[in-house]
């Protein structure tokens, strides 16, 4: 059991999750077959299809438990239903992706969301704060701990390789040169 986990990333829309997903996965974790890269063919959320949106109960958690030791996805509804989520995860490690609200509510905005400003900003605060209990004290949320990495936006795209390097420790993998040139690239587009 110690070396099965799964990984889950959480955040607001346009909050920096693709970009901490997209580390994941040229870290070497499966975080799905058929990924989400909407209408731009070098673009991708790095949303499962298969998670993206779902019913808590057609989520394929136990297909994912059963051929992979360690598996991730994200999905920008699941801080809002992580109580009901977390006790489907084997050994689940959650990685909170803050970004300023401010920024998020004017990505949002530049990407036509149909909310007002307020609203967004609201919003943007409120799931910020509940990560932040996360962080801080997961048994208040959860019932139990569980191991919890707090990742800020805006140090992947100032610190990369400081941040490439502790996302590569929380999940246990071995980071050389070539693979750390690999990941900065990716935060560098």
């Amino acid at each position: 059991m110690v070396n099965q986990k799964t990984f889950v990333v959480l955040g607001n829309y346009r909050g920096g999750t693709s970009v901490v997903m997209g580390l994941l996965q040229k870290l070497g974790l499966f975080i799905g077959n058929n990924l989400d890269n909407g209408d731009k063919e070098e673009y991708s959320n790095y949303e499962d299809l298969e998670f993206q949106k779902a019913k808590i109960e057609d989520m394929p958690i136990e297909e994912r438990n059963k051929n992979h030791d360690e598996w991730g996805f994200k999905d920008p509804l699941t801080i809002q239903r992580i109580e009901k989520i977390y006790p489907l995860l084997r050994n689940p490690h959650l990685i909170c992706v803050f970004r300023d609200p401010w920024s998020t509510t004017q990505s949002m905005l530049r990407h036509n969301s149909p909310y007002t400003r307020e609203s967004i900003f609201k919003t943007n605060l409120a799931m910020n704060n509940k990560m932040a209990v996360l962080v801080w004290n997961t048994e208040e949320v959860l019932s139990e701990q569980c191991p919890v990495l707090p990742v800020s936006y805006e140090a992947v795209v100032r610190y990369p390789e400081r941040e490439v390097k502790h996302l590569a420790r929380f999940l246990g993998v071995s980071l050389d040169e070539e693979l750390l040139q690999k990941c900065t690239n990716l935060i560098q587009k």
